[in-house]
């Protein structure tokens, strides 16, 4: 069992007041008096400005010891890690959505049909207003699991009609996942033309530029993920080949494209900044 305690000092130097508040508050047990001897190891760790074994092997001797510090760093390191990862998601609606679909397991296993099919369809809601394919896919499996699981008089039609509005089919994912990995590329070389814009970036710009325009039946499609990629890539090729009007003109599009669609509004504002971004290096 090898934890490195570097990696253990880094993560925990790293952490905010707000995360180690977290962590004491969801990770310290119901323990009454002295604190768990994991926490007194964190509280050390963290005082300590260069990381230091042999001081903390004497503080906390015989408790830990030689032969236990590597399982009590790698206990204390999970718990860590555990909690970071539930303070980072706690407002991420994909995270509340794979809760859901846990929960929604749990019920079908203890028989508890009913109450799995009502959680089941508000998760389809969520998932279907986020546009969370990933989880619709494991949604859908549950729901395969629920009317095999479940009585006669399970109303199939009542909980399908929730896919039957929002379709979208094969050809179009695939399509959007294009786009996607298009976009990707094309804000790699983004970066890239801002030191040299040289005939061979140039060249591969124009070709990008075509692929994306094969797409421009994407005003037409339901997906906003869809617009979005076929659009932002547009948009920033355009900026490339110095058309800054006619991208400015696409961004103002995709502005209000977000205003219209608030579920979909960044919540680290990652959106935003790509849009300044733009606008002031144009």
């Amino acid at each position: 069992m090898k934890t490195s305690s570097t990696f253990l000092w880094q993560l925990i130097q790293s952490l905010t007041p707000a995360e180690k508040l977290y962590f004491k508050r969801n990770f310290a047990g119901n323990i009454q008096g002295e604190s768990p001897i994991y926490l007194q190891l964190f509280d050390a760790i963290a005082s300590q400005k260069l990381y230091n074994e042999e001081t903390i092997l004497k503080k906390f001797s015989p408790a830990i010891n030689r032969k236990n510090i590597a399982f009590q760093k790698h206990y204390l390191q999970q718990q860590v890690a555990e909690a970071i990862a539930q303070y980072d998601n706690r407002h991420n609606e994909g995270h509340e959505i794979y809760k859901q679909i846990l929960l929604i397991r749990a019920f079908r296993k203890k028989g508890l049909l009913e109450e799995a099919h009502t959680i089941w369809k508000k998760a389809v809601k969520k998932a279907r207003s986020t546009e969370a394919f990933a989880l619709l896919n494991l949604l859908k499996t549950e729901f395969e699991k629920m009317v095999l699981f479940s009585s006669g008089a399970t109303s199939y039609d009542d909980l399908h009609t929730l896919f039957k509005g929002n379709l979208i089919t094969y050809d179009v994912y695939a399509d959007m996942i294009t786009l996607r990995d298009i976009y990707t590329e094309i804000l790699l070389l983004k970066r890239k033309a801002h030191f040299d814009l040289e005939e061979e970036l140039s060249d591969r710009i124009n070709e990008l530029y075509e692929k994306v325009m094969a797409f421009n039946s994407a005003y037409g499609k339901r997906s906003f993920w869809f617009r979005h990629y076929y659009t932002m890539s547009k948009a920033t090729l355009l900026y490339l080949k110095n058309e800054n009007n006619a991208s400015f003109i696409l961004l103002q599009e995709i502005w209000n494209d977000w205003k219209n669609n608030p579920d979909f509004i960044s919540k680290d504002g990652e959106f935003y900044v790509e849009l300044l971004y733009m606008i002031n290096y144009a």
